[in-house]
């Protein structure tokens, strides 16, 4: 979620279960949760676009449905994609923007991601000390090591 900066904790126990309900109250997966540079305050509140989708509770996300809805014109996703596909929109402005998260720092900890075969040009874009590769699987999918 851009305007803000967060890591996520990858080792804490989901919040949520897969049906949307509070399945760990004392889990919290996003840590060191930043607005412009400082810590989020409970007394703070941030305007978040969703889908009609979401704020309907699609994807099991029910507390979308209790937030306060801005007085905005609705605008579909699809006709916002099609505007901008076809120049009627300004460039967007977090086109190069830095992502908004990181994973949160475990040194001794490494995962395993398998990616297509072509992501082997794009390696150097990686920090070579938080990823080695590990060759490729039977069906041909790059596996690379990520230090956590």
């Amino acid at each position: 979620m851009f305007g803000v900066q967060y890591d996520i904790d990858v080792s804490a126990p989901a919040r949520f279960g897969s049906d949307g309900e509070l399945a760990n109250p004392d889990s919290h997966r996003i840590r060191n949760l930043r607005w412009k540079g400082a810590p989020v305050r409970d007394s703070q509140h941030f305007a978040v676009a969703v889908s009609s989708y979401r704020i309907g509770g699609g994807g099991n996300f029910a507390m979308a449905q209790a937030a306060t809805p801005l007085p905005i014109p609705p605008l579909r996703v699809r006709d916002a994609i099609r505007d901008y596909v076809a120049g009627r929109l300004d460039r967007d402005p977090l086109e190069h923007a830095p992502p908004p998260w990181r994973l949160f720092s475990h040194p001794s900890t490494e995962v395993e991601i398998f990616t297509g075969p072509g992501a082997r040009a794009y390696l150097s874009e990686l920090d070579p000390s938080r990823h080695s590769l590990h060759g490729t699987t039977p069906d041909g999918f790059l596996r690379i090591g990520v230090r956590l």
